[in-house]
């Protein structure tokens, strides 16, 4: 069963977002794994960014070249790229 992301927001709704398609494949629970293990557990905006982000075709390809995020300063975007960096560096060694 997919999370609802945006209830998990609260009254912070995005004004513009794309939602994750259901099923398909992401790498949330590594990033999630990686933010806990150096103690930044990852925001409920961060979780539905890397969801959506992160999200694969059913050929195993990145589904969007390209995300944009919007927030405003000191609130967190350079701690969820480098959660998600970690993270793929882990799982793509020699990338």
């Amino acid at each position: 069963m997919e999370e609802n992301f945006l209830e998990a927001l609260g009254a912070a709704q995005p004004r513009y977002a794309t939602l994750p398609t259901a099923g398909a494949d992401h790498e949330l629970a590594a990033v999630e794994l990686v933010a806990k293990l150096r103690n930044k557990p990852l925001l409920p905006w961060q979780r539905l960014v890397v969801r959506v982000a992160t999200e694969k075709t059913a050929f195993g390809q990145y589904r969007y070249r390209t995300v944009v995020i919007t927030v405003p300063r000191q609130s967190g975007k350079t701690v969820l790229v480098f959660n998600l960096d970690i993270a793929r560096g882990i799982k793509y060694p020699h990338a």
